[in-house]
C-alpha cells in the first residue's frame, strides 16, 4: 500500500497542476476494518511528513464506516466522509487554498453539509451508499 500511497505523491509533484490536480487512492481489497483504515492513514500522514510534503499535499479521508469522534452513531454527518471503498483523497494545497479563497464563507462548509445530509435523511444516505457498493 506504501508504494501506491508514495506513487501518487509522485504523481502530483512531477505533474502540473493542470495535468493532475488531485488524485484518488481507493483500497479495494484492504482496510475494510474502519480502525484499520485510521491507522493506515496515520501512516499515511507520517509518510507524507517524511517526504516534507507538509503544506504542499493533504490527504482528506473517506470510508464506508467513517464515523466522527464525538458524534452519535446514527448521525448523517458522518456521510460527509462515507464513501463505497476505503479512500484516501490527495489533494494539493494551494489548489484547495485557491478554491477556499474563492468561496463565500468557507468557514460556514462544514455546518452547511451537515444541514445538507440531515435534510436527505440517514435511511436515504445509507441506502444510496449501499447501492453504490453494490455496483
Amino acid at each position: 500500500m506504501d508504494g501506491c500511497l508514495l506513487a501518487e505523491f509522485d504523481l502530483l509533484l512531477n505533474s502540473t497542476r493542470d495535468e493532475v490536480a488531485t488524485t484518488l487512492l481507493a483500497f479495494t481489497g484492504a482496510l475494510a476494518s474502519f480502525d484499520a483504515y485510521l491507522d493506515y492513514l496515520d501512516h499515511a500522514n507520517t509518510l507524507l511528513q517524511a517526504a516534507g510534503l507538509e503544506g504542499i499535499v493533504q490527504l482528506a479521508s473517506f470510508h464506508p464506516e467513517y464515523q466522527f469522534a464525538g458524534e452519535p452513531a446514527q448521525a448523517a454527518s458522518h456521510y460527509s466522509n462515507r464513501a463505497p471503498l476505503p479512500v484516501i483523497h490527495l489533494l494539493r494545497e494551494d489548489l484547495l487554498e485557491e478554491a477556499l479563497a474563492r468561496w463565500p464563507n468557507p468557514e460556514r462548509i462544514p455546518e452547511t453539509n451537515i444541514a445538507r445530509l440531515n435534510s436527505i435523511g440517514r435511511a436515504a444516505l445509507a441506502a444510496q451508499l449501499a447501492e453504490w457498493q453494490a455496483l
